[in-house]
């Protein structure tokens, strides 16, 4: 099980959604080809530099609650977030107990 820490004062979230079909981005880190993941981790690292605690890097839009839209398989999730997950572990020297996604 993953122990959390307890937060005991305001803490600033970065997002990135790393979908296609995202409200918030409408999808700007998709290309013909995918996801540009690269993009991707320069988003959470410019949220960094800007002074976010918690970065939230997400592989599925909230849009799925609208009527008519299906679920993304949980493998796809995976497809599309751990490269980026990985790539803020390199960049960020963060051991693996840090960075995580739910």
């Amino acid at each position: 099980m993953m122990a959390y820490r307890q937060i005991t004062q305001p803490t600033v979230m970065g997002v990135v959604n790393v979908t296609p079909d995202s409200f918030s981005e409408g999808g700007r880190f998709s290309t013909s080809t995918g996801i540009d993941h690269h993009a991707c981790i320069e988003q959470a690292m410019e949220f960094c530099r800007q002074g976010a605690d918690i970065i939230d890097v997400g592989g599925e839009a909230s849009s799925f609650h609208r009527p008519g839209v299906v679920p993304v398989p949980a493998d796809q999730q995976i497809h599309r977030v751990v490269p980026v997950i990985n790539g803020l572990r390199k960049r960020m020297n963060e051991s693996a107990d840090r960075i995580g996604n739910t």
